[in-house]
Parts: C-alpha cells; structure tokens; sequence
C-alpha cells in the first residue's frame, strides 16, 4: 500500500531487477482493494503508514485488519517521518520492520526485503 507512485515505481523496478525467478509485485491505493487481494496469498506487504494523508487511526487499522486476515504475513511499515511513539505502536500490532521512506532509503528497504525474500525461500 503506497500512495506515491513514483516511489512505488522504482521500488518495483529495483526488487524486480534483483531477481531471475519471477516474483509478483503489485502496488495499491485503496485498502478496501487491498484487503481483498492478500486474502488470496501473499508473503509480504509493504504499507505507508499515512496513505494520502489519513489518519494515523487508518494506519492502525489497515495494520490490523493484515494481520487479522493472515498472522503471518511479513509487514513493513514505512513513514515518511520518524516517530518512535508510532513505530512502537507497529511492532506492538504486529509489524515486523519500520522504516523512514525517502528516495534515499530505498536500497535499505530493498535490502529489508530481499533478506525476508531469501530466508523464506519464496
């Protein structure tokens, strides 16, 4: 879940670079699409935490509502400001990673994943 689809794009292209096997990557804007789509499998979700700048509420609850529809899936959480209080808040609903997004931390999130990718072995 991104709403800057420049970042978004350039993520995309920097996972799909880093990979001969096929993996799927697909960006989205809305949760309710979302919610529906990791119904049918998915390992890991990458979320910005202020989508459009709604509410942290709506962060909390799209957080939630993940890992309620599956445990198990891998989530890190990304903001575009560092704030201690709200990246306590993740890990405690259950985010496994927090980061500051900025064009600058790409490669440390791209880095993130592909551990996660790797010690899965999706």
């Amino acid at each position: 879940m991104e709403d800057n689809k420049t970042f978004l794009q350039t993520l995309k292209l920097k996972l799909t670079l880093m990979y001969e096997k096929t993996i799927v990557i697909k960006g989205f804007t809305e949760s309710e699409t979302f919610l529906e789509e990791i119904k049918d499998g998915v390992e890991i979700v990458i979320m910005d935490f202020y989508l459009d700048y709604q509410s942290k509420v709506e962060g909390v609850e799209l957080l939630q509502q993940i890992k309620k529809t599956n445990p198990e899936i891998f989530v890190l959480v990304l903001t575009g400001e560092e704030d201690l209080n709200i990246a306590k808040e993740c890990f405690e609903l259950g985010a496994d990673s927090y980061m500051v997004k900025s064009m600058e931390s790409l490669d440390k999130i791209v880095k993130e994943i592909h551990y996660k990718i790797e010690l899965s072995g999706f």
